[in-house]
């Protein structure tokens, strides 16, 4: 218990800090977006780079991939058929999809360790994929009624934290990493990039922190919809474990919390952005994120007892 205190507390602190800057009048909305990008374009790349190249690959994890890359499919036919019943128009969009990214990385580092890292981000690339490729294409439809593959597939390419994924992926695959870190250059090069993978964890708690804002809205209907969809997570999520450990096979001792951290995750924090700018939702589902996201908190330190 003492340990689980004791890695809990720095998160609470630093998501508290983030919580009193909307208090201060140099912290603006402008200034978080600048932590967003330093985040999503230097820090986070680099955390990855190094997550990837230093994890254990077998050509057994393609089907790891190709299994979670279904089970959010899957999640959001489920959202399909449930939106005439719960009445809302993003309600598929809703129920897929995982904040690994802004949120994931941090929870899971902080308490399970960086090094324990590469774990996550396995189980998290078949859906790095599908967010690319579906889930994006797909609100980007209901928005516009347009569809750019090959745009979403070029930002694909360009994006940092691809890059970075398929960078690591490829030095650990040619088992480069001892070779370039053995000379100077090279070693200088990886000691940058651990530097900046340190600010990651508490610049995210600080952006997650700043943006909890509760508005005014349909508190009930909120906590119903997070039920729901933590429910129908849970229970599909269940049956994809053990049918990742029936085709894939053991694949390390912490996997277990690795995956049920994942799944825990709240919907993507692109999705009320993404929505159309005239959509009666928006203030809607960014509180139901943010009681999720809150949730999603109590339910790691659960996953700390186990």
């Amino acid at each position: 218990m003492d340990l689980i205190i004791s890695k809990l507390i720095p998160l609470l602190i630093i998501l508290l800090i983030g919580v009193l800057l909307q208090k201060s009048k140099d912290i603006t909305p402008k200034v978080i977006n600048g932590l967003k990008f330093i985040i999503l374009k230097i820090s986070l790349p680099a955390v990855l780079f190094f997550a990837f190249s230093n994890v254990t690959l077998e050509v057994r994890y393609s089907l790891l991939f190709i299994l979670i890359f279904l089970f959010c499919c899957f999640l959001y036919l489920i959202g399909y058929f449930l939106k005439p019943k719960l009445k809302y128009e993003y309600t598929a969009e809703y129920f897929t999809g995982f904040e690994f990214g802004m949120l994931g990385v941090a929870l899971f580092s902080s308490i399970w360790g960086v090094e324990n890292l590469p774990i996550i981000a396995l189980v998290a690339l078949g859906h790095e994929v599908f967010i690319w490729f579906v889930y994006a294409p797909l609100l980007q439809y209901k928005s516009s009624h347009e569809v750019h593959m090959l745009q979403s597939f070029i930002s694909f390419l360009k994006s940092p934290i691809i890059i970075s994924i398929f960078a690591g992926i490829i030095v650990n695959i040619l088992d480069l990493y001892p070779l370039i870190n053995s000379s100077v250059l090279g070693g200088s090069i990886f000691n940058t990039l651990n530097i900046l993978s340190v600010i990651t964890v508490p610049l995210i708690l600080i952006v997650v922190g700043y943006s909890i804002r509760l508005k005014e809205t349909n508190w009930l209907a909120s906590v119903k919809l997070v039920a729901i969809r933590f429910l129908t997570v849970m229970v599909v999520g269940i049956g994809t474990y053990y049918l990742i450990l029936l085709l894939v096979g053991e694949i390390d001792e912490l996997f277990l919390k690795a995956f049920f951290a994942f799944i825990l995750l709240p919907p993507p924090f692109i999705l009320p952005i993404m929505m159309k700018k005239d959509s009666d939702e928006i203030l809607f589902f960014s509180n139901t994120i943010i009681i999720y996201t809150l949730w999603s908190f109590i339910c790691f330190v659960g996953l700390m007892l186990l």
